[in-house]
């Protein structure tokens, strides 16, 4: 602005009109606008009337509207009649806009701001507006902007009057020669600017007050040479060749120059001189002023920092978005309202596979899911005629064809649309995964709930039956010939046999039935039950059976994996009957790995390898409802009559209790898929076990049995009387170590599991074999407890007879467990006999296998209270204990076993380096996890076999 005033003053100074010299002032403002504005200066007289107008970009019509009406009736009057500034942010709802609003409205003027334009004695010279087409207020930089316009404007003014007058005086001077010099003098001496006179060669010869004034010195003195002294000394030399340059000329003089004032500071001032010429064209005198733009350039300055601060701002800022652009992990897009993408950052090709190259120019709509297009052309739409920020997530298409969930924030801005993305997918699976979970979670507690209530039911009928099947057995004993009373008997052993398969049925859903697993090839099961399954299902269906090759082996119950073959044949039997072809069976074996992200579908599932045996058939299928309860008991879909609803929750049970896992896939009218993944075993095939059959035999040995239940025991101390055996019996453990401390040579102790009192019943075991260390131990209840139960199975070593059994499984069982205790006091194992303790069933697993592969026999249990109860096994060489183990730590039941055992080599497994201090402490190894068959090897003091050479 400060060169634009400069360039009106020499306007002025060349002749030109105030108006036009005002003009060239507000096109110079109007250009310091980023947005379109039009100035305009409405000048005022001493009468306070409008007397002139300049806008140069104002229309006609609006001018003159303008100047119309009196200082009220819009915000250049009441700029002007009160002297301060006037800021109408809105101007079709300025309620006290009259005079002119109509024509700023039509011609599309929205805001409006006025401020008045004083003199240097405070009067008012005019006003200066400008006008917007937006509806806005200031800022402060754009007020500052206005102050420094108007300061502006009055110089040019005043410099336009102060020339009008000096023409005047001219003119006056021309016409009285110069008798008028004196009047000349005294009206420049009036001024406020510095004024001055010189001769034509340049010699000054009158100063005004206000030079002498701002200087500090006599007019004599200045005129003596005093003045050149007060220019800045860095100015001096050029603003002489300046002032020898005009004289020459005789052209107007104008410089900016630096004066000292009285006090010793320098204030700018812009110094100015033009000829005087007579009628004769004789150069007659050169009259001069000095204007103070001090404030002026302060203000320059100012905005010029200003300036330079806010480009600083804006290129940090710039470099700071090309950073976040650049560097984001979230996707960032610009696109015009059409949805055509424009620009992409980094993140787009990272998360979308796609360069930029090959994006710029589509629709993204075109990349998104088919089912998710309209949604999407609707939030296009509303933003785009709305103009509002939209949230959206959508399934964007990859490169690869995968699809990704984006989670978009879109926004319109100057034309375009800017969005900003996250990929979510991950997020949403795993928000799926936990509901998938949460869903089977609920249904394993709820299957559990059932589980624990068909268990407890199964144990106490099992105990009825017990003593109906016992007393059945005795009495038909005393019965005779008697035929009548043989055939009523027979009946009633009938019913109590029925009686225990359905309490067996719910003691597999309850997963609390005694197994007998062996590592069986599933593939030869079922070829040896293929006939079997025919005749289920009759000559109208066809089953079939593919088995894979090299199927692996699986440690499975053979006799229960039997039962849920059968039962699932009968069901898909049942399930085809309306069919008009008769139906198809599908066997198919296979091996499977089950990796992570399929575990983490499905809570009852570990990952690992795993054979599958998937049965399908062609029945009318099953509803997701039906879906949801068929593995509870007692539910079937078959008419009252045709079913008990126990078979598939027998052997939903039986495999969860064997570490599987089993799916139903079913639609109505589309048949029924069983997937059933057992996991795979790495040990040989097992022979099954031979059948106990003969003669019953009894013996002479002496047995304590130990029942709470009178009628319970009552019956089984008759049968083993029966049976020849002297037999002493207790209520509960108290009452059983109290007869054991006193009593003489006892061969075997059979006790419930659930007794009441504070010793149960595997303490009772443990503490009878502490005393006795001979005597043989028989477990009975009517299901198997946990704390017989390993991993679903029963625990190496622990016996159990299961209720209800008949007097030839009883004489048969404790004859086997009689004799088998006498044959283990003279085997002798291969290789060490190693008590393996390890709570990770995996980690458990694989030790024992390798322990195996070593050579050694080994006993595995997954807590020390189990493994206590096996310390007294015969020839048992070495302890290999985890440090960290439930319950008891693998430090305490060290120390115990010592204390029994004291020769009992000791090996501590860990993965903490800590644990070798502990072990040096205890004169044990140290095992470091994890580790290899070398490593185990070596910890057990035992040489690798030359055939596993290598392999670890």
């Amino acid at each position: 602005m400060l060169h634009a005033e400069h360039q009106a003053l020499a306007s002025i100074a060349a002749g030109d009109t105030l108006v036009f010299a005002l003009e060239q002032l507000l096109l110079a403002l109007q250009s310091q606008s980023e947005e379109p504005m039009h100035a305009c200066v409405l000048l005022i007289d001493e009468a306070d009337r409008y007397c002139g107008a300049s806008a140069p970009t104002l229309p006609p019509d609006l001018t003159a509207a303008l100047q119309l009406g009196d200082s009220r009736q819009s915000p250049f009057g009441m700029a002007g009649f009160s002297g301060a500034p006037v800021y109408c942010g809105d101007i079709a709802r300025d309620p006290l806009w009259s005079a002119g609003r109509r024509e700023a409205v039509l011609h599309g003027y929205r805001s409006c701001w006025v401020t008045p334009v004083f003199c240097a004695k405070g009067h008012v010279l005019g006003v200066l507006g400008l006008l917007f087409q937006t509806a806005r207020h200031p800022t402060q930089a754009e007020i500052e902007l206005m102050t420094i316009s108007a300061r502006s404007t009055a110089h040019v003014i005043e410099r336009s009057r102060l020339e009008q007058a000096a023409l005047h005086a001219q003119e006056q001077a021309r016409l009285a020669f110069f008798d008028s010099e004196s009047r000349f003098q005294a009206m420049a001496s009036a001024l406020p600017l510095q004024s001055w006179l010189a001769q034509p060669d340049g010699t000054l010869y009158w100063l005004n007050e206000s030079l002498c004034d701002y200087a500090g010195l006599s007019m004599q003195s200045l005129l003596d040479g005093a003045l050149r002294l007060c220019i800045h000394p860095d100015e001096r030399e050029q603003a002489a060749q300046a002032w020898q340059l005009a004289l020459a000329e005789q052209l107007p003089f104008d410089m900016p120059l630096r004066l000292r004032a009285h006090d010793g500071q320098y204030r700018c001032f812009l110094a100015r001189a033009v000829p005087l010429f007579d009628e004769g064209g004789s150069l007659v005198r050169w009259v001069g002023s000095n204007s103070d733009v001090q404030e002026q350039k302060n203000l320059q300055e100012e905005m010029d920092f200003m300036a330079r601060a806010l480009e600083q701002e804006r290129a940090r800022r710039s470099s700071e978005r090309d950073r976040m652009w650049r560097l984001s992990t979230d996707i960032m897009l610009m696109a015009d309202l059409h949805g055509v993408i424009i620009a992409v950052n980094p993140a787009w090709t990272g998360v979308l596979e796609r360069s930029e190259s090959d994006s710029l120019g589509i629709e993204f709509i075109s990349l998104v899911h088919p089912d998710d297009r309209a949604v999407a052309q609707q939030h296009l739409t509303r933003l785009v005629e709305q103009g509002v920020t939209v949230r959206m997530e959508l399934r964007y298409r990859r490169r690869d064809g995968v699809y990704r969930w984006i989670a978009w924030r879109v926004m319109p801005a100057q034309k375009l649309v800017h969005a900003i993305g996250r990929d979510v997918t991950d997020e949403k699976e795993a928000l799926l995964a936990l509901q998938r979970s949460e869903h089977a979670l609920l249904q394993a507690q709820k299957l559990e709930s059932i589980g624990k209530l068909t268990g407890g039911v199964a144990h106490d009928f099992n105990n009825v039956l017990q003593i109906i099947s016992g007393n059945l057995q005795l009495l038909k004993l005393t019965v005779g010939e008697h035929e009548q009373a043989a055939r009523r008997l027979l009946s009633a052993e009938s019913a109590v046999e029925r009686g225990a398969r359905l309490s067996s049925q719910l003691l597999a859903f309850a997963r609390r039935q005694p197994l007998k697993p062996l590592v069986t090839d599933l593939g030869r099961l079922l070829r040896s039950m293929q006939e079997l399954i025919r005749r289920a299902l009759g000559e109208r269906m066809i089953e079939e059976i593919f088995i894979s090759e090299g199927l692996w082996h699986t440690l499975v119950d053979p006799n229960q994996m039997e039962n849920v073959l059968l039962n699932m044949a009968i069901n898909a039997r049942d399930a085809m009957a309306d069919d008009a072809g008769g139906g198809r069976l599908t066997f198919t074996l296979g091996n499977v790995t089950l990796d992570g992200a399929y575990a983490s579908l499905h809570a009852d599932v570990h990952p690992g390898q795993y054979v599958l045996l998937t049965i399908t058939d062609t029945g009318h299928g099953m509803t997701q409802e039906v879906i949801g309860r068929i593995f509870e008991p007692f539910f079937t879909t078959k008419r009252e009559g045709e079913g008990t609803g126990l078979g598939l929750s027998m052997a939903y049970g039986f495999i969860r209790q064997s570490a599987g896992h089993i799916e139903v896939h079913s639609a109505p009218g589309a048949g029924t898929t069983f997937k059933i993944y057992l996991p795979r075993s790495l040990e040989q095939l097992a022979e099954p076990p031979p059948v106990l059959h003969g003669p019953v035999q009894g013996g002479s040995e002496t047995i304590v049995v130990v029942e709470d239940d009178a009628a319970v025991r009552h019956t089984v101390v008759d049968m083993l009387l029966g049976l020849g055996y002297t037999v002493l019996q207790a209520e509960h453990g108290e009452s059983a170590l109290a007869l054991l401390e006193q009593a003489g040579p006892v061969d075997l102790l059979l006790t419930d599991v659930v007794m009441p009192g504070t010793v149960p019943s595997t303490e009772l075991a443990r503490l009878a074999r502490e005393a006795r260390p001979g005597l043989a131990i028989l477990f009975t209840s009517g299901h198997a407890h946990d704390v017989l139960m390993q991993g679903g199975r029963l625990a190496p070593c622990v016996e159990l007879l299961s209720k209800p059994y008949g007097r030839d499984e009883l004489a048969r069982t404790v004859r086997r467990v009689l004799d088998s205790r006498c044959s283990s006091a003279v085997a002798e194992p291969a290789g060490q006999r190693i008590l393996l303790v390890e709570d990770n069933d995996d980690a458990r697993a694989m030790s024992a296998e390798m322990l195996t592969m070593l050579g050694h026999t080994v006993l595995d249990v997954a807590d020390a209270e189990a493994a206590l109860l096996l310390l007294d096994t015969a020839g048992l060489d070495v302890l290999v204990t985890d440090i960290s183990l439930p319950g008891k730590s693998g430090m305490e039941l060290a120390d115990l076993a010592r204390s029994r055992l004291p020769q009992l080599e000791v090996v501590f497994a860990s993965g903490h380096a800590w644990g070798a201090s502990l072990a040096r402490e205890r004169q044990a190894t140290f095992l470091q996890k994890p580790f290899g068959l070398e490593d185990l090897a070596r910890a057990l003091g035992s040489p690798m076999p030359a055939a596993l050479a290598g392999l670890d």
